[in-house]
């Protein structure tokens, strides 16, 4: 028919929800988003949980890590007609202090650590003596141009 355009781009909706707090929630994931190419992929929202594993001896503890989860999560994953595809992952690292980097500091971080990868969206989560930081990236390696 004339004058309708092809269509140029789909966007799907990803909605997770986890009730058992497994610290696997991040794997399911981004196994999930290992298998999609897309162009673009966003967090519309998501809502989740500090959890924190304690290493004892005679006691005491030794050793705290920290670990960001997801209790909910929506990705919109869009994938147009022609431009570059993307296999996207989501990083969520913890660290100690409330606001532990200011100023896009940990941006800088990540582009530092993680050379190979390309950052899309950063997300800083506050909670009382540590801050989460959930990031979207795709590896530059997986880029690829569709006709």
């Amino acid at each position: 028919m004339e004058g309708i355009p092809e269509r140029m781009s789909s966007c799907t909706t990803l909605q997770f929800t986890f009730h058992d707090r497994a610290a696997e929630d991040l794997e399911l994931i981004n196994r999930l988003l290992a298998v999609m190419d897309s162009t673009n992929v966003r967090m519309e929202n998501f809502k989740g949980y500090l959890a924190t594993t304690q290493t004892m001896e005679e006691g005491v503890v030794i050793d705290s890590s920290y670990r960001y989860g997801f209790d909910k999560c929506t990705l919109m994953c869009e994938k147009t007609k022609f431009g570059q595809t993307h296999r996207y992952q989501i990083m969520t690292e913890v660290f100690e202090g409330v606001n532990a980097m200011e100023n896009e500091q940990h941006e800088a971080y990540w582009r530092a650590n993680y050379p190979h990868c390309r950052l899309t969206s950063l997300t800083e989560v506050v909670f009382d003596e540590q801050t989460a930081y959930v990031v979207v990236y795709f590896e530059a390696d997986t880029t690829q141009m569709k006709p």
